[in-house]
């Protein structure tokens, strides 16, 4: 999840809730390249997961980033 959540950084996303609904949904898509589950569990209990497990680990890397004070490489200066 991290990997792609910095892949696609973006200025106004200090925390989940401020993440736009589209990116949240390009962040999904993404994620489901490199994830499989069994076809038998319907991909939106799947998605309900996601969003819980997204959320938290999207604020632990802002806290991380924040806490470490220097900005990455995958964050840009466009805010």
């Amino acid at each position: 999840m991290t990997k792609v959540f910095k892949r696609w950084m973006i200025p106004e996303g200090y925390c989940w809730k401020s993440v736009p609904t589209h990116h949240k949904d390009q962040y999904w898509r993404q994620w489901k390249v490199f994830f499989r589950w069994d076809d038998e569990i319907p991909e939106d209990l799947i998605r309900a997961v996601y969003d819980g497990l997204a959320g938290t680990r999207y604020t632990a890397l802002m806290h991380k980033l924040k806490k470490n004070l220097m900005q990455p490489v995958y964050v840009t200066d466009e805010a």
